[in-house]
């Protein structure tokens, strides 16, 4: 392990709230839906070279963390990587055709390797980079969510009918992917990962609803959740929508920190609030104000955006409301 990765402690202190402060500000890449115009424009890069080339996507993560005023590196375009190591959905062209046509399919599926298949090591070696700056500053690395990884690789309405029937080949797909989702977030923390942010965009409450989300999502999670755990690095997850109903399930996975889109609470659990999409270019204005109003008194420990940011957010404006959120 890298001798400049952060523990566990010291990264939840970094993230801490000041006293008489507001709270930090943070971004995740894969709550970053397209890389910004304006950031690309200004560093000479394109989509394809924040796909491909690891000095591009090192470059545009220091880009957003002085620019943006972040509390931690971040980098976009990767939440497709898992998937396009199967042969499923791709960053730069979407789904051409799922690998798996049915259920029975799936144990076909070679079993990944993070050092060799397709963008996977070219992620652990952006990670390295950022960590031999030996700046101080914790490294956000993404994962994806079995159910969601599953619906990049076969169509989701057969997941549901699955998940309804309760197919036990599922439950294998399921278990399969949580190995490798795993191997993958231990190699990150391993190359110097400090935090692992999950995002879990097919799995919410309205998509599952709770039973199927304990019995589906909830334990594959969880195994995932204790692994980056032991390895001494912050686990967050996402869950887009209202996650109120999944809250028993959500207290069992036990996340460092859960975010949201808007604002949400789950007793016991320590919640990052999420910004909608349409409020980012806005700046510190008067909704905005409102917003970590509403937050913090809700007792949010952080404030991150929802699942929206898009190629049309302007930096500046991003930068504007980072530093109004985590000031007094």
């Amino acid at each position: 392990m890298p001798a400049s990765v952060m523990g566990r402690e010291e990264v939840l202190d970094s993230l801490t709230p000041e006293e008489g402060k507001g709270v930090p500000f943070i971004l995740a890449g894969s709550l970053i839906h397209e890389p910004m115009s304006a950031a690309m424009a200004e560093l000479g890069v394109d989509r394809v070279a924040l796909s491909t080339d690891k000095s591009s996507v090192v470059k545009m993560s220091r880009y957003l963390y002085s620019k943006c005023s972040l509390k931690a590196y971040t980098f976009p375009c990767i939440m497709t990587v898992l998937s396009e190591a199967y042969g499923g959905e791709h960053e730069l062209y979407g789904i051409v055709d799922y690998p798996i046509g049915t259920i029975s399919e799936a144990k076909n599926l070679e079993r990944l390797s993070p050092y060799k298949d397709k963008r996977l090591p070219m992620m652990l070696d952006v990670v390295r980079e950022l960590k031999v700056l030996d700046d101080g500053v914790p490294v956000i690395a993404d994962i994806v969510g079995p159910l969601s990884l599953a619906s990049s690789l076969m169509d989701g309405k057969e997941i549901l009918r699955h998940c309804a029937k309760g197919t036990p080949e599922l439950k294998q797909f399921l278990y399969d992917l949580t190995v490798d989702i795993t191997s993958y977030a231990k190699a990150l923390c391993e190359a110097g990962a400090d935090i692992i942010f999950l995002t879990d965009p097919f799995a919410t409450a309205k998509t599952l609803g709770p039973d199927i989300y304990a019995s589906h999502t909830a334990p594959f999670i969880k195994s995932i959740r204790d692994e980056v755990i032991s390895l001494n690095t912050v686990f967050i997850m996402h869950i887009c929508s209202d996650p109120s109903t999944l809250t028993p399930s959500i207290q069992m996975i036990s996340p460092d920190y859960l975010s949201v889109d808007g604002v949400h609470v789950i007793p016991g659990v320590k919640s990052i609030c999420g910004i909608p999409g349409e409020m980012l270019n806005e700046g510190a204005n008067d909704r905005v104000r409102e917003f970590k109003a509403e937050a913090l008194k809700s007792g949010a420990k952080m404030i991150s955006s929802s699942c929206s940011i898009d190629s049309t957010v302007n930096p500046s404006s991003l930068n504007e409301i980072s530093n109004y959120i985590s000031g007094s």
